[in-house]
């Protein structure tokens, strides 16, 4: 990604994917900066590379599962989770996209 990261930008660092039988494909890991919620697209980015853009739902319906507090999971919906793995990035900028 050629633009820097504002502190209000959100990053994630992708720990973990697995995926939630009748829900989806779900990550997990620390959030770097920011905050999300639920409906909002994000992009998930391999170093410098767009994987893909996808809207996300926060908490991925995991009440009772053992999951790190220091880590969130995210509901990636249908998206296939062989795109997907730990070392990625999930990021939404804070920033208008500019559409000139």
């Amino acid at each position: 990604m050629s633009e820097e990261l504002s502190s209000e930008d959100f990053v994630l660092s992708i720990v973990n994917v697995f995926t939630l039988t009748g829900r989806g494909t779900v990550v997990i890991g620390p959030i770097e900066s920011g905050v999300i919620r639920s409906g909002e697209s994000v992009e998930i980015w391999d170093g410098d590379a767009l994987v893909c853009t996808v809207p996300v739902a926060v908490g991925g319906g995991l009440r009772g599962r053992d999951v790190d507090p220091r880590s969130i999971p995210l509901l990636l919906g249908d998206l296939d989770r062989n795109l997907l793995r730990a070392g990625q990035t999930v990021r939404r900028s804070a920033r208008p996209i500019d559409a000139t």
